[in-house]
């Protein structure tokens, strides 16, 4: 049935509603509604471009909008009051999303022209596009000619200031939240988490990250973590957990009334960051036991860490196969995490059987993942074979695959085969020879018992050579039985 038969069964806003119940549209269907409203839907925008925005299929549906939207935006063939809104979702969805700074600033360009940059609405998704691309300076010049600004405005700046790599309290982020409140803004719960983001032990801010506890608690935002507002308790989960006060997270955890997926995995996130494997796992399995809470995709990378380290194959295995169930296997982060966790279980079969899965799209860290568990087991000559394999596909090496490859070799025995690799990864890559790849070349040659040729690397390496290095030198021939060697 066409658009313009449902719109006349229907109406307009029966037709937005009857959409949406249905679920994910296709690109097709996209098309076809944009066509139409073009053809019938003047003073339609508006419904059209914020349902475009809480479209269930999410970003890919919004950046198919915003590139059917941009002609009529460069034609003029829409009212001021509709160009308002679109100019809101280019900012917001479209190119914060793909990183396009220079349409960003041509979206920025045109609202100059027809006055609405002076919307607060309009320059708060611009400041929100400016961040996403890291240009967090565009943001604050922008911040700066705003004539007006709400809490949200305050807020798109500090969150932009927390993500803009500079992650420190520092006087100007001080100062920017004091000009907030003279502005007559309190801060609230996201003002709150950007800035708990900045609370670093290792420079010496470990108290701020207190006190904006305190001002949680005193000031009741959401209920804090007391309450339904799950996302403050979870910065405060990972605020301990980044400064090893996981205990401390801990009670902020336990404190919590309800607690979702995201609460429990954060939790158990802190504990992975701080060594505690074993209460790290019993959690997992409180968490679908106790709470009844599904482990989602970012609290099985979480978690599969731990069962590698503990060896705990039967574990890592239970998890794979609730990957398989809720469909979640073929994400490549999780596939490169089943392959690490399973090349640490000692079971390479298993690793193998994942990286060879077709609908598995591998990248450079699964190759680095496999060809390491090879060399850990002393497998040195599938090691390279699946290297020499990864550069016949045309997938260029990387530091930590060379450093893997090498390992492989030094373990197995093959030198040749490490000096091949070492000096295409030179010549053919441009691949640097870091701190960490000679390391792995002198103990691959130190191994062998070339002790002279190690000593003449050593000699002519591009850095100065640190302990590490040395003591490799000095310690092998003492595990080789050789009792003299010549520096």
């Amino acid at each position: 049935m066409s658009w313009e038969v449902m719109a006349g069964y229907l109406g307009w806003g029966g037709l937005i509603e009857e959409s949406w119940r249905k679920g994910p549209w296709t690109a097709e269907e996209d098309r076809l509604l944009i066509e139409y409203v073009r053809l019938h839907g003047e003073g339609r925008w508006n419904s059209v471009a914020r349902l475009a925005g809480l479209r269930r299929n999410g970003k890919s549906c919004r950046l198919r909008w915003v590139n059917y939207l941009r002609p009529d935006l460069k034609r003029g063939q829409i009212t001021p009051h509709e160009e308002s809104i679109i100019l809101e979702l280019h900012a917001r969805w479209g190119n914060s999303e793909i990183g396009d700074l220079k349409a960003g600033k041509l979206i920025h360009g045109k609202s100059v022209v027809i006055g609405f940059v002076l919307d607060i609405i309009v320059a708060n998704s611009l400041m929100f596009m400016y961040c996403k691309c890291g240009e967090f300076r565009e943001c604050l010049k922008l911040f700066g000619e705003m004539p007006e600004r709400n809490a949200t405005s305050w807020n798109v700046v500090i969150a932009g200031y927390a993500d803009s790599g500079d992650r420190n309290f520092t006087k100007e982020i001080i100062e920017l939240v004091k000009d907030m409140q003279i502005e007559g803004f309190k801060p609230d719960g996201f003002t709150v988490s950007s800035l708990l983001l900045l609370c670093n032990n290792d420079n010496g801010k470990m108290d701020y990250g207190r006190e904006l506890h305190g001002f949680i608690v005193r000031n009741e935002l959401g209920w804090g973590f007391l309450g339904s507002d799950s996302h403050l308790g979870c910065c405060l989960i990972d605020m301990y957990s980044r400064n090893n006060k996981v205990d401390s997270g801990k009670r902020v955890f336990d404190r919590m009334k309800r607690r979702n997926v995201y609460v429990w995995t954060a939790m158990i996130n802190g504990y992975v960051q701080n060594g505690a494997m074993e209460e790290a796992l019993v959690l997992f399995h409180e968490m679908q036991v106790k709470d009844g809470v599904e482990p989602n995709r970012v609290s099985l990378l979480s978690i599969l860490p731990t069962c590698g380290l503990l060896a705990d194959f039967t574990s890592g295995k239970q998890i794979h196969g609730y990957a398989i169930r809720k469909k979640l296997n073929h994400d490549l982060s999780l596939c490169n995490a089943l392959i690490d966790m399973y090349s640490k279980c000692g079971n390479l079969n298993y690793a193998r059987r994942v990286f060879e899965d077709i609908s598995f799209c591998r990248d450079a860290i699964s190759w680095s993942s496999l060809i390491s568990g090879y060399g850990l087991h002393g497998m040195g000559k599938e090691a390279v074979f699946l290297y020499d394999r990864m550069l016949q596909k045309g997938n260029k090496p990387d530091m930590i695959t060379v450093v893997g490859a090498l390992s492989a070799c030094g373990r197995s025995g093959l030198v040749d085969e490490g000096l091949r690799i070492y000096n295409s990864a030179m010549s053919e890559y441009g691949i640097g020879p870091t701190a960490e790849i000679c390391a792995c070349l002198v103990d691959m040659l130190g191994r062998s018992g070339r002790l002279e040729m190690a000593l003449d690397f050593i000699k002519a390496m591009p850095m100065e050579p640190g302990p590490s290095v040395w003591g490799l030198l000095l310690v092998l021939p003492y595990y080789m039985g050789i009792l003299r060697c010549r520096i």
